[in-house]
């Protein structure tokens, strides 16, 4: 997940889920903080001009371990970021 800051202020990144997962953790490798976005469904952070684009990640989880035959991909989310 890219998140590019414009200036520094507080926003909040909440997530439109589809899909079966079991888990849906948003990390926030600027801070450490993994949230549990099928539980919490928001993460509101400061951000400045100068963070990282990469700074958070997505882990989806649906129980399974994978295989080297299986399909897993990830569809489009949309991704909500209020300013």
């Amino acid at each position: 997940l890219n998140f590019d800051a414009k200036e520094m202020g507080s926003y909040t990144i909440s997530l439109g889920i589809n899909g079966e997962f079991e888990t849906v953790t948003l990390v926030d490798r600027f801070t450490g903080v993994e949230t549990d976005m099928l539980v919490e469904n928001e993460y509101s952070f400061i951000a400045s001009g100068d963070d990282n684009v990469n700074r958070f990640v997505i882990r989806l989880g649906n129980g399974q371990e994978p295989t080297a035959n299986s399909q897993w991909f990830a569809n489009y989310y949309h991704c909500y970021i209020a300013f």
